[in-house]
């Protein structure tokens, strides 16, 4: 049989998955099941083992300089797989899988009682992919263009900027933000507020409401009209930013926006809505059983209202009780992954395995 040219990859398969332990020093400790764990001498013994930086084991390793290496058996295949796939951020690994801490000889990292060896190492040396080092995050990237800039602070700075800003101590969950806005997965445009400290004023886009970031010089204008009904509560306005020389305070103003036209929700039986009929663009929601077809009540509040956005029927929610036994219990992801994909073979099982570890950070 002939030799078939493939793209570069990692070809030593298989390779022999080990449960890695790990302590931070402050009495929490984590298993990571590592698959690319290896030899790289025998005099003196070294081992080695691979772990992505964000993997929730890595600062672990990184400030103590300790784990152990627990090898696996058939009885510990459950548990294997389960450390590699939960992350220990959210679950105590340990206990979930009923393995019992056992003290090492001569490191402070426990080793697994369960496992048959359990090899206990001291970190000699941290390679560093190039690839990591140079990858910035969002905000180290924002940060090293705005210092890029040498901005010049003995005269009067002022930054427009199109992005989701925190203020200090703030998670994007603490910012209230309307459905009609475009959210990134993982909030990951989320940056600190602190890179703006260069600045005397900030005037800031992205933020439909209107807010300031920690304090008065930095600020969202918000959106001059409603993107949705949810923003029709909101006084929309322009900042006016009255700026004197350096170091003198900033005034700041705020002249309101008025629209001919509100963007409003209005909620009534379908009498009480007709009686409202108005130009304003508006969500109906009709409350009370219904007493014409859905054709005529469309007819008709159209007739009342010409910028009618949307109708919805407002109905009283009953409670089932529902038996556990037909709730479907959560998927596997890898199971997800091969009832989409079909059949795939091992090395794309490893590549998949190693895409669902990354999303969950474990």
């Amino acid at each position: 049989m002939e030799k078939e040219t493939w793209k570069a990859g990692n070809m030593l398969y298989p390779l022999p998955a080990v449960m890695v332990s790990v302590s931070d020093g402050e009495g929490n400790d984590n298993i990571i099941t590592v698959a690319w764990a290896g030899t790289v001498c025998t005099n003196p013994p070294m081992v080695s083992i691979s772990v992505r930086p964000s993997r929730f084991s890595y600062d672990m390793l990184r400030k103590t300089g300790e784990f152990v290496i627990n090898l696996t058996t058939e009885k510990l295949a459950y548990a294997t797989d389960y450390c590699g796939v939960r992350s220990g951020r959210d679950v105590d690994k340990f206990k979930e899988m009923k393995l019992t801490k056992e003290k090492a000889d001569f490191v402070k990292v426990p080793m697994i009682a369960e496992s048959p060896v359990s090899i206990e190492c001291k970190v000699r040396q941290v390679l560093e992919l190039e690839e990591e080092k140079e990858r910035l995050t969002y905000e180290q990237t924002l940060t090293a263009l705005l210092q890029r800039e040498e901005v010049d602070e003995k005269v009067r700075n002022v930054l427009v900027s199109h992005q989701f800003y925190l203020p200090a101590g703030k998670t994007p969950e603490d910012i209230s933000r309307m459905d009609s806005e475009i959210c990134t997965a993982g909030n990951i445009d989320a940056i600190s507020a602190d890179c703006l400290d260069l600045f005397d004023y900030v005037a800031l886009g992205h933020i439909h409401k209107p807010m300031k970031v920690g304090k008065d010089t930095i600020r969202y204008c918000g959106t001059p009209y409603p993107y949705s009904v949810e923003e029709g509560t909101q006084q929309k306005g322009v900042i006016l930013a009255e700026l004197g020389a350096k170091g003198e305070k900033i005034i700041t103003s705020v002249l309101p926006l008025n629209p001919w036209h509100r963007v409003r929700e209005i909620k009534g039986t379908f009498a009480q809505i007709c009686g409202q009929a108005c130009d304003d663009y508006v969500r109906v929601v009709l409350q009370g059983k219904e007493e014409e077809s859905s054709t005529e009540v469309s007819e008709k509040l159209h007739l009342s209202f010409p910028h009618l956005l949307e109708i919805r029927r407002e109905q009283k929610e009953e409670r089932k009780s529902t038996d556990s036994q037909d709730i479907e219990p959560a998927r596997d992801p890898m199971e997800m992954c091969r009832l989409f994909l079909g059949e795939i073979d091992e090395e794309e099982e490893i590549i998949l395995q190693d895409v669902i570890n990354t999303v969950k950070g474990v």
